[in-house]
């Protein structure tokens, strides 16, 4: 699992994309929780093998931006886009 930020509460404005993960090709679970800045999934060009992806509470992500990312790979995820209570945030704090 590859998990930026967490359920209790947004994070990490100035993170727009997914920038400098140039060699990541494959991972079992991507989640992006509450990344309020986030407006694009490019910086992955590599990967292709994604079984789970949740992208929760980051409105600024436009649905093409989403889709294009769902394109890149070798078979569509399990794929959640939208705010808590639509997709199910994995983390919670203790």
């Amino acid at each position: 699992m590859f998990q930026l930020s967490d359920c209790s509460a947004p994070s990490l404005p100035g993170l727009h994309g997914l920038h400098g993960l140039d060699s990541l090709a494959r991972v079992e679970s991507l989640n992006l929780l509450g990344l309020t800045g986030l407006t694009t999934l490019a910086g992955a060009p590599l990967l292709t093998e994604l079984a789970h992806l949740d992208i929760v509470d980051s409105p600024a992500l436009p649905q093409a931006a989403f889709d294009a990312f769902l394109a890149q790979l070798t078979a569509p995820p399990l794929a959640c886009l939208g705010p808590e209570g639509d997709c199910i945030c994995v983390t919670r704090p203790f």
